[in-house]
């Protein structure tokens, strides 16, 4: 009696063990696909009602003081293995998955701007015709014409990435409520995603790593990453007859205005004569006011800082001097050494092409006799009075850069007698002339 009474007791205890672990079970699959670290590897893993999933996160990489492109990034799918064979008709195409840019201006962090975005996922709606093993190599389209919907300027470049990923999608059968394979409409049976493993077999120069990567949709942890930068030298004066902003001839709107010259250091780039200095990526001028010498010399220093997107190599940017005539010298500025250079009045340092997030420090040598002004303007926001004669850390960004030098020197007059005051001088001298006489007369009388 004891023995059938244990019995009972655990078949009870069966049964109610198998209902937990079912209502378990069924609890589990309300949660999403979620990410699995087990040491090195890691991978998604999802359930019958909500399968596995993927995303590909964008690092679009900026110096500080520029516009971010507008336009599409494409990423594409080739399928390379299935169950370790060659691939079928039952292994599905990705295709392209893309991810937009809008214009606009971001924050930067010590002179870069990284803007992150991600994908949707990239294996939502796939149909896979059998359970297995699915491989597909995961890259970038390169290439200027693949950054989709973007009208690109002379001045511009991109560095696309050329990494690559090998991504795995482990597909199961679904099981009914009694553990039964369900079937498909077309006689096989229906799958899902169950894992997706990504591995990272070349980073963004195109060397071979080897990594699993974190492909969850959350923007912080992804690590299924392409990342690209973008460059521009010189600002955004569009430099491309047709595209917004071009100055068009208004007789013939198909030619370029001819009041437009060309400018010669700035490729493709019209010259607005009611403000010639408005496509030159920095500007450094000098004027003299009131009774100062129009021909003097003015001693300045200028320290330029490369761009955080700029390349190692580069060591130096070109700069022009222009006099009052217009003629121009060549002054070749190295990086992050003091350049002297001198201006008179109304002439001018000019850079061409800087590239956007370089910035600079300037100052000028004092000079007795004048009183000096510094006007600043970093990407075309509104002008800063500077305190004293120099200026550090000046960024040249998308819009107009300049420092304006103003050295104003009054007129003084000669010394000597001030016509001012002569009034009191005449009664000084009535006074003491009128003292002398008194004493003069005062003598006379005595002697006689």
């Amino acid at each position: 009696m004891k023995n059938k009474s244990m019995g009972k007791l655990m078949k009870g205890l069966l049964v109610s063990t198998m209902a937990l672990s079912m209502c378990l079970g069924t609890a589990g699959t309300v949660f999403a696909s979620e990410h699995v670290q087990d040491g090195d590897n890691q991978y998604m893993q999802g359930t019958q009602e909500h399968p596995a999933e993927a995303y590909i996160k964008k690092n679009l990489k900026m110096a500080e003081g520029m516009n971010t492109p507008e336009g599409k990034f494409v990423f594409q799918f080739k399928r390379t293995s299935e169950d370790t064979s060659a691939p079928t008709a039952a292994m599905p195409e990705i295709t392209d998955k893309k991810i937009e840019y809008k214009s606009g201006r971001l924050s930067a962090t010590d002179g870069l701007i990284q803007a992150e975005k991600m994908s949707d996922n990239i294996v939502d709606g796939l149909t896979f015709g059998h359970a297995g093993e699915y491989v597909y190599n995961v890259t970038e389209k390169t290439g200027k014409e693949n950054f989709e919907d973007y009208t690109w300027q002379e001045n511009e470049d991109m560095d696309f990435s050329k990494a690559e990923y090998k991504m795995t999608v482990i597909v199961a059968n679904k099981l009914d409520e009694n553990g039964k394979y369900i079937q498909a409409a077309d006689g096989g049976y229906k799958t899902y995603i169950k894992y997706i493993a990504v591995q990272k077999v070349r980073d963004d120069k195109g060397n071979e790593v080897n990594g699993k990567v974190d492909p969850e949709n959350d923007l912080e942890k992804n690590t299924f990453i392409f990342e690209n930068t973008f460059t521009r030298i010189g600002n955004t004066v569009p430099n491309q007859p047709g595209t917004p902003g071009y100055p068009m001839d208004p007789n013939d709107p198909s030619k370029p205005d001819p009041n437009y010259p060309i400018d010669p250091d700035y490729p493709g780039t019209p010259v607005d004569p009611a403000d010639p200095d408005a496509h030159n990526s920095l500007t450094i001028s000098k004027t003299v006011t009131n009774d100062g010498d129009l021909s003097k010399d003015f001693k300045f220093n200028l320290t330029l800082q490369k761009s955080k997107t700029e390349a190692d190599s580069v060591t130096s940017y070109d700069a022009y001097k222009i006099d009052q005539k217009g003629t121009k010298t060549k002054i070749t500025v190295t990086v992050g050494t003091a350049t002297p250079f001198e201006l008179k009045h109304d002439e001018k340092l000019v850079f061409p092409l800087l590239p956007v997030g370089t910035k600079y420090d300037i100052s000028e040598t004092a000079v007795t006799g004048y009183t000096t002004t510094l006007i600043t303007k970093e990407d075309g926001q509104r002008e800063s009075n500077e305190q004293g004669i120099s200026a550090e850390n000046k960024l040249v960004g998308d819009e107009t850069n300049y420092a304006k030098y103003t050295n104003d020197k009054p007129s003084v007059p000669p010394t000597g007698i001030l016509i001012n005051n002569l009034p009191f001088i005449l009664l000084i001298l009535v006074a003491v002339g009128g003292f002398v006489a008194f004493i003069i007369s005062k003598r006379h009388r005595r002697v006689r």
